[in-house]
């Protein structure tokens, strides 16, 4: 048995050599040798005073963890065998095996972990794990940046909102109404929307263009009945949300499962919210807060309800949505929520409200809905994404040129306006029409130290990057851009500042004592791994101005943008990226049974 400790938590590990047994941090206070640290017996290897190697503690910490390493290679060995060899369980039997698994494992920790949050992260970690023979951890290179430094210069079909296309599939799904968007990117979130729409009977299908984006059909049918089916949603929050709160209308249980991603998310807002809407969700693994859950609901709904100031982005998106097909009267009050929040739900939502011809007053903080005829176009304009179009639309700051990014520009969306502002402090000249912005390196002077305002969460890693790292920039120094973040988002800003080369000193110490991305006389560059997409776009921008950064998880760029790695190895000269064939029918994920997991792309490498 492994048990694995965080503040509160105890250490129990059992293996051949001995017994490991200890307190974690919370017994710090404890007295020295037994208590303060680590009691180790070894019947069979008792401890030598003699030879050069690390002797003691520390010695038996080090044989300690390679003991660990066999273990867990050993573990997933196992759960691959329980799985038939997958990366997900696909069979009712290893859906068995691993729900008894995880059960002895909780109940195991109860007398050893004060902390089941902890515990239950730990066995998801543990069962992500995936052991790579030698030939394949050669072969999981890093990828190397070395974008040219030639003005760029192209017109290309800009990146689709994702989160609004996702909106759309769903809500004609759950309607019946046909649907057709085309131009998308096949990122994750919409293709998991389309096989959760088929699934539970919607004539849903994507299909891949050949030019590097998909087109998603909806045909006309009838209005879905969610009690009674199962879902397995992926890891996008925004879909799961959706789904929940179509169903509060309609009487029965719907099961909903995901990825490793929303079985570790922590649902007890929406949890704590659902009552008020005549239902109930509780959770299938004890203790839980995440996925998978049961929804429970009465399908009699309130005349109005108060949204938590706890309420997530997605459940609030979600919530906004959902009234209008309903069809009863109803009032949600946002005053309880944070302005930001509720003023990025209202702007995402609201043109989708105007488009289905939803009867919505907006009185202050109240939204009132009253019943009326839904029209939902067949062929509706999905608006780009303001996020991922400003990475592109910074090309010409880095490398001097002009880029132009066709489609429907969201001017009335925060991240769109704080975009416009970002670019144009810059030295950028923007101009935006009806079919499209562009952005243009007409040799003005960056003024971004002006910039005075806060920072959209996912555009946040594009300011560091432009303010310091870019060609004409003031080079600010680390001071000046990490007052701009805060929390977890700090410790991302000085890792990227640090790593990149462009502020070593963002870090604290000397330079000289640390590793960072930059090449030294000793080391070669150090691989980066991004804690997104969005670092990882502005790591690849960095390199403009520092070639050479190499990025150890270009894939988690992929899965927010597909077509980013394929745009940015064509500079200078842009065109839409061709890297899909196109099938020579449409593919329509239905599963074979309802509740069949889907494989996650997380990989841990041992």
């Amino acid at each position: 048995m492994i048990l694995f400790s965080n503040r509160n938590s105890l250490i129990l590990i059992r293996g051949k050599t001995g017994v490991i047994a200890g307190p974690g941090a919370a017994g710090r206070g404890a007295q020295a040798s037994g208590a303060a640290g680590v009691a180790f017996q070894d019947r069979a290897k008792p401890e030598v005073s003699g030879g050069d190697g690390p002797r003691g503690a520390t010695g038996a910490l080090i044989a300690l963890d390679r003991d660990i390493m066999k273990l867990l290679v050993r573990r997933a060995t196992l759960v691959s065998r329980i799985r038939g060899g997958k990366d997900q369980a696909t069979t009712p039997a290893a859906v068995r095996a691993e729900k008894e698994v995880r059960m002895a494992w909780e109940a195991g920790a109860a007398d050893f972990s004060k902390d089941p949050a902890f515990t239950r992260q730990l066995f998801n970690l543990l069962q992500d794990i995936k052991v790579l023979s030698r030939e394949q951890a050669r072969n999981a290179g890093a990828f190397g940046l070395k974008p040219p430094r030639r003005p760029v210069s192209g017109v290309l079909s800009g990146p689709a909102d994702v989160r609004a296309a996702v909106m759309r599939i769903v809500a004609a799904s759950c309607r019946g109404r046909p649907l057709y968007l085309e131009k998308l990117p096949p990122s994750a979130p919409i293709l998991d929307a389309v096989k959760v729409c088929a699934r539970v009977g919607a004539p849903a299908a994507y299909t891949y263009t050949g030019n590097g984006f998909v087109s998603v059909r909806v045909d006309e049918g009838s209005p879905l009945t969610l009690p009674g089916k199962s879902l397995f949603v992926g890891d996008d929050s925004l879909t799961a949300h959706v789904m929940i709160f179509m169903a509060l209308n309609q009487c029965g249980t719907l099961r909903i499962n995901g990825g490793s991603k929303l079985r570790a998310a922590d649902l007890s807002a929406l949890r704590n919210l659902l009552p008020l809407f005549g239902a109930r969700m509780s959770h299938t693994i004890p203790h839980s807060r995440g996925l998978p859950v049961a929804l429970e609901c009465s399908g009699e709904l309130p005349p109005q309800a108060d949204a938590p100031a706890d309420l997530s982005l997605d459940a609030l998106c979600a919530l906004l949505l959902a009234p209008p097909f309903w069809n009863v009267p109803f009032c949600i009050n946002l005053a309880a929520v944070p302005a930001l929040t509720a003023t990025q739900a209202l702007a995402e939502v609201r043109p989708l409200h105007q488009e289905f011809g939803a009867d919505v007053e907006i009185s202050g903080p109240r939204l009132r809905y009253t019943p009326a005829p839904l029209t939902l176009p067949k062929r509706p304009s999905v608006p780009l994404d303001p996020v991922l179009s400003a990475f592109l639309l910074a090309l010409p700051f880095f490398a001097r040129g002009e880029i132009t990014l066709e489609g429907e520009w969201p001017d009335s969306t925060p991240a769109a306006r704080e975009t416009v502002r970002m670019l144009s402090l810059a030295g950028l000249d923007i101009e935006r029409d009806v079919a499209g912005i562009r952005a243009r390196n007409s040799g003005k002077a960056c003024s971004l130290r002006l910039w005075s305002g806060g920072l959209h969460g996912a555009l946040a890693p594009l300011f560091p990057a432009m303010c310091a790292a870019g060609p004409g920039a003031a080079h600010a120094d680390a001071d000046f851009v990490l007052q701009f973040f805060e929390g977890e988002e700090l410790e991302q800003a000085r890792e990227f500042l640090s790593r990149s080369g462009i502020a070593p000193e963002a870090l604290g110490g000397s330079a000289a004592s640390r590793k960072t991305g930059r090449p030294g006389p000793d080391n070669g560059p150090v691989a980066w791994t991004c804690p997104n997409a969005y670092w990882g776009m502005a790591y690849a921008l960095a390199a403009f101005s520092r070639p050479g950064l190499l990025l150890a998880n270009p894939g988690t760029v992929s899965e927010v943008m597909p077509s980013f790695w394929k745009i940015y190895n064509s500079l200078p000269e842009l065109a839409d990226p061709a890297f899909f064939s196109a099938p020579a029918s449409e593919k329509t994920e239905t599963p074979e049974k309802e509740e069949t997991p889907q494989p996650t792309k997380r990989r841990i490498r041992t």
